[in-house]
């Protein structure tokens, strides 16, 4: 295999390492035009939109050929015009500030298809596609960028049961590209036998016009816990969060919140540890975390991993102080068109510097463990069988996704799972 080069900066990378096939294999077209595309991303990266890769294919004696890969260097282009359509609603500069490119940028392959996950990840539209069109006489391009918007207003209305919460019903409002800023706003309700909610969140994904993202969530949940640990909790305040991020695919994410616990309506018969706690109590959390997302999708990966690690410092006031520590891993194979196998790692940590309090501890239940029951993991009383929460936790859930046959619309998959 030996290679004939037009292009000066090719000098600097080993084309070797951009193949497919190597000496000593197998004859195979497929590995050819594999080993192209790959040259073809590297030019792309260095600004030759227009190159030619031409396998030169020598045979010597009855078994084995010679391969010579001949890259022609094409002019090196610009963008010159980027063109939106199709956004009857969202604002241009919300499709712009996604792609990774912008008008008098060399032509970049990668960064287009980058482009295109970006607006895909968003969820604003249904169909993303990005052409580019090259100026007769120049050496310019103008990107043609077409998306499809999907409606970003929801309303639903659900009711069911659930082993872990009993009989429950749900209301919830979202419009996720407010004034057509890609800005959401959301209301939720949720009430059930054993857990009552309201919520109320607002994201500002480009916040003060900044590659920030701001957003504020109001809260209140009320728990009936008395069937488990003999003890009902309720919970009011507000989070203030923020994120952005530093290289591709890496974020920071930063929060702070406060809240009111309230521990009530305690029997006699219920764990003494829990009677002592009865009361209110005011939580104050700074919240810091990293995270490196490989997905290929967030709503519904296929490929790729996620890992996540969260730092939480209660104590800046109120009534707690301790620290909390959890990592998350998620990872996803695609084994074929029609399976898909998925592992999840979790672990979580509090280092405590005073009494940590059964409303800031780990509970795991079938959501996370599937097989228990609410609050169905980690200590109890011996005398009482009260659940109390733990300090340390960690979890495997392993699964394997596969079709029952039915239309892919209703979106409904089988699960082997092992936790």
């Amino acid at each position: 295999i030996d290679f004939k080069s037009s292009i000066r900066n090719l000098n600097r990378i080993d084309l070797k390492d951009l193949l497919e096939l190597h000496s000593g294999d197998w004859f195979s077209s497929e590995e050819i035009d594999k080993s192209i595309k790959n040259i073809n991303d590297k030019t792309s990266e260095l600004g030759f939109a227009f190159v030619d890769v031409i396998p030169r294919v020598k045979k010597i004696g009855e078994d084995k050929v010679d391969v010579l890969f001949d890259i022609v260097q094409g002019p090196k282009i610009y963008i010159d015009r980027i063109q939106i359509s199709g956004n009857l609603k969202t604002e241009d500069e919300v499709v712009r500030r996604e792609l990774e490119l912008v008008e008098g940028d060399s032509f970049n392959s990668l960064k287009i298809r980058q482009s295109e996950k970006n607006l895909r990840s968003i969820g604003l539209f249904d169909n993303v596609d990005i052409k580019y069109e090259e100026l007769g006489g120049t050496n310019k391009s103008n990107l043609d960028v077409e998306v499809t918007e999907r409606s970003t207003g929801e309303f639903s209305v659900g009711g069911g049961y659930s082993s872990l919460d009993g009989a429950m019903a749900n209301i919830a409002i979202k419009e996720s590209n407010l004034f057509g800023q890609a800005k959401e706003l959301s209301l939720d309700l949720g009430i059930s036998t054993r857990r009552s909610s309201i919520d109320l969140q607002y994201t500002d994904p480009h916040f003060m016009d900044r590659d920030i993202a701001a957003g504020i969530d109001i809260f209140n949940v009320r728990r009936n816990n008395k069937s488990y640990s003999g003890y009902k909790h309720n919970i009011l305040g507000f989070k203030l969060r923020s994120w952005y991020e530093i290289i591709d695919d890496l974020r920071h994410f930063s929060s702070y919140s406060l809240k009111r616990d309230k521990i009530h309506d305690i029997d006699n018969a219920t764990s003494i540890y829990i009677q002592e706690q009865e009361g209110k109590r005011t939580t104050s959390i700074i919240g810091q975390a990293i995270q490196y997302d490989k997905l290929n999708d967030r709503i519904n990966p296929t490929d790729g991993y996620r890992i996540r690690l969260d730092f939480d410092f209660y104590g800046l006031v109120g009534d707690a102080e301790h620290i909390n520590a959890e990592l998350k891993l998620s990872n996803f194979y695609r084994i074929d068109d029609q399976l898909i196998l998925a592992n999840f790692i979790e672990g979580g940590f509090i280092a405590s510097i005073n009494d940590v309090k059964i409303n800031d501890r780990f509970f795991l239940d079938g959501d996370r463990m599937r097989g228990f029951k609410n609050l169905g993991i980690g200590p109890r009383d011996s005398s009482t069988s009260d659940a109390l929460g733990g300090e340390i936790y960690y979890i495997s859930r392993n699964e394997l996704n596969f079709p029952l046959g039915l239309p892919d619309e209703l979106g409904v998959m089988g699960l082997i799972f092992a936790d």
